[in-house]
């Protein structure tokens, strides 16, 4: 490191725009945590992810051009899931206050375009394909722009060993301060494995013991009651003016 004034400033500058740069991404991957309740003032937090991350691109800076490459197409496709599961947390927060579930959601898709626009339009090409189309574009947009990102750190971490550690200390004592963001790992790592199975005891009790005097329904004791739930989202009364009662 440059001890010049001139060599300081430069570094000093330097460092400012990689915290910069990190509290972008950590902005992008920790969507899950401040949208869903607008709570802007998680955007302060690091996440484990991000700090981690972060040093994961130092690494892959260090590694010869074509390897390099490589190594930059895979961290940016898992940047671009981690965003894309992210936004899905978010969304899914905020609507049901619960976390992602991909293998049930996913499914809620088709009844959802079917309640928005009808059964006669989302089984139009013309409607699939441009939804289909969009979401596409907007993975490669993503990809693209995290691969501009980490070529554009490159040129600010190559060289700059000493100033990233002071970077990567103060963020984790940050962090450790503050605390860190909730992380997204853990979401997405219980919705790919399998559910755990856990036996619980069963409760028990004597009927012969069950006071009559405190039993208002004794005549029911021995009979069968049956529940029925339905369940609508309007769709029929939506598609159907003859069946809408104003």
């Amino acid at each position: 490191m440059d001890l010049e004034p001139k060599g300081i400033l430069r570094d000093i500058m330097i460092a400012l725009l990689i915290l910069t740069e990190f509290f972008f991404l950590n902005t992008l991957m920790t969507v899950h945590n401040w949208l869903p309740e607008y709570q802007f003032g998680l955007l302060i937090l690091p996440s484990i992810e991000s700090i981690s991350l972060f040093i994961l691109l130092f690494c892959i800076s260090l590694f010869n051009s074509k390897i390099k490459r490589w190594l930059v197409y895979a961290l940016s496709l898992l940047l671009t899931l981690f965003v894309v599961f992210g936004i899905a947390e978010a969304v899914v927060r905020h609507a049901y206050q619960r976390s992602f579930v991909p293998w049930t959601d996913l499914s809620f898709l088709p009844g959802v375009f079917h309640l928005l626009f009808g059964e006669s339009v989302i089984t139009k090409p013309v409607f699939v394909l441009p939804v289909v189309i969009l979401f596409v574009l907007s993975i490669c947009f993503l990809f693209y722009f995290f691969f501009r990102l980490s070529i554009r750190l490159f040129t600010f971490l190559k060289y700059r060993f000493i100033t990233f550690s002071g970077i990567a200390l103060i963020l984790l004592l940050y962090g450790f301060l503050l605390g860190f963001s909730e992380t997204l790992i853990d979401d997405i790592y219980e919705q790919i494995m399998p559910p755990s199975t856990a036996e619980l005891p069963v409760a028990s009790f004597d009927r012969d013991n069950i006071d009559d005097k405190n039993y208002y329904f004794s005549r029911l004791e021995e009979r069968n009651v049956l529940l029925f739930s339905i369940e609508s989202y309007g769709y029929t009364a939506y598609s159907k003016p003859e069946h809408y009662i104003p």
